[in-house]
């Protein structure tokens, strides 16, 4: 509770508590180096572990939230730790040991992540192996090399899949699809954007907030509506990459994870986490409830029909006073028997009876004089001041109402983010197994065996290389 305090006081600090918070990804971190007995059908999994997805034959280690964490998560920790080991000491002490523990001193003498001349990627392991074409592919293959694979099931899930990525005829697609993700945006990112920008108090219960008290001196609109349709541009993208896997057979278990649909259909056998019925649902329903040719350049969302209740009942109010108001003309016409009235005026002096000098002799005195000149003289009745104050009001609610389209299509939008964080999870695990298949690729590399210890050989760990080279330091020589 100590380290949760000291997370939202660093947040409110911030002014972003209430962004983070009402995102409800908070999650226990517990160090993997602590052996913290957990009684795994009692535990809360949406706390200790908050698992994109749950699988119970853990097939999806990979991709979990503990080895991916996102851009908007917020990760407490619950209990202190010791040093950290530069490896897990035994596979069999914890049933909860899953990776090694790799501390910053074992980072930085294995030059994992950069380098210990200049401390820059370059002749690092992640600058060789980063091959990845998306921003989340290259988070979750850093958490990988972060975190490396400890059991020996989990290596070979990991090696079956990089394996198949290599096979024809899926070597061919994920050539072409890699050039499709170079194309992609950072949609995680905009994920948290989209949340940030849908909130209804954005302030929350900081009524100082600056958000509320912001004065924007150019339409900041027009850049909502600009990622808003950059982010259903990539996810219609990721769709059409996922649906190139829809007639090839896949056998690796996590390959099938990252391509194939979430439900069986008539074209495809799922068995995978990717949820492309949905996907294509929603995205069919966010292009069609505004015009987004014309959102960009007005910067104003005009929503079609019950997309927004408020604005479509303000619109019908509105339609309604402007039909009354058309109607009483019409019958004063009758009324006083003269044909050529209308109405004058624009803004505030709309809907003035406009009536010829020659004919003011049959205008009714309870009429009000508002306005003349020399051909014409202009009336306003209490009938007309009522419905026109109304009118106004009415076109009020309007304006309201279509600033607020924008941040209600949000909220929408939102209200469905654990469908499009399954969608950039998948992306993301194909994006890193593709650029380590790019690097298996790589002429003199092969396959590693890895064998568990057996009573024969007293389990001590043995490591056999034959004709073995360093692959940074290669990689280096050739880049020269």
């Amino acid at each position: 509770m100590s380290a949760v305090g000291g997370v939202l006081w660093k947040l409110r600090r911030c002014l972003i508590d209430y962004e983070i918070l009402s995102m409800s990804r908070v999650f226990a971190y517990i160090p993997p180096d602590e052996e913290i007995e957990i009684d795994c059908r009692r535990r809360d999994d949406k706390v200790l572990r908050s698992a994109l997805f749950t699988h119970e034959d853990e097939e999806c280690h990979d991709v979990t939230f503990e080895s991916y964490p996102t851009s908007s998560s917020l990760a407490v920790a619950v209990s202190s730790s010791s040093s950290s080991s530069s490896s897990s000491s035994s596979s069999s002490s914890s049933n909860e040991t899953k990776s090694m523990i790799l501390d910053e001193i074992a980072l930085t003498n294995l030059e994992i992540l950069v380098n210990n001349f200049d401390r820059t990627e370059k002749g690092s392991l992640w600058s060789f192996l980063n091959r990845c074409r998306t921003a989340m592919g290259r988070r979750l293959l850093r958490s990988w090399l972060c975190h490396p694979l400890y059991r020996v099931s989990d290596i070979i899930r990991r090696q079956d899949a990089v394996g198949e990525l290599l096979t024809l005829p899926l070597y061919e697609s994920i050539e072409q699809i890699r050039v499709v993700m170079k194309t992609l945006p950072d949609l995680e990112r905009l994920l948290s954007r989209v949340h940030s920008n849908g909130l209804k108090n954005k302030g929350g219960y900081v009524i100082d907030h600056p958000d509320n008290r912001a004065v924007m001196y150019e339409n900041y609109n027009i850049r909502k509506i600009k990622d808003f349709a950059d982010i259903l541009t990539g996810f219609e993208q990721v769709s059409r990459i996922i649906k190139t896997f829809i007639s090839i057979d896949i056998k690796s278990p996590l390959l099938r994870l990252a391509v194939k649909s979430s439900t069986k259909s008539k074209s495809s056998s799922g068995g995978g986490k990717f949820p492309l019925e949905e996907i294509t649902h929603l995205l069919h329903h966010f292009r069609s409830i505004f015009d987004e040719k014309q959102a960009k350049k007005d910067g104003n969302i005009k929503p079609c029909p019950g997309v927004n209740v408020d604005y479509d009942r303000a619109k019908d109010d509105i339609s309604r006073c402007e039909k009354e108001l058309d109607d009483y003309l019409h019958a004063m016409k009758k009324k006083i028997g003269v044909s050529d009235l209308k109405y004058f005026g624009s803004n505030k002096d709309r809907y003035q009876i406009e009536v010829a000098m020659n004919q003011c002799g049959k205008v009714p005195s309870d009429w009000i004089s508002k306005s003349q000149k020399k051909t014409h003289r202009r009336y306003r009745t209490v009938f007309i001041e009522n419905k026109f104050n109304e009118l106004v009001h009415n076109e009020e609610r309007l304006l309201i109402a279509q600033k607020d389209t924008l941040r209600s299509i949000f909220e929408k939008f939102d209200t469905s983010r654990h469908i499009w964080s399954d969608a950039v999870t998948c992306l993301a695990l194909l994006d890193a197994l593709s650029a380590l298949s790019i690097v298996s690729s790589f002429p003199g590399y092969s396959r590693p065996e890895i064998q568990l210890l057996s009573a024969d050989d007293d389990y001590e760990p043995k490591l056999h290389i034959t004709a073995g080279r360093h692959p940074m330091l290669e990689y280096s020589m050739l880049q020269r």
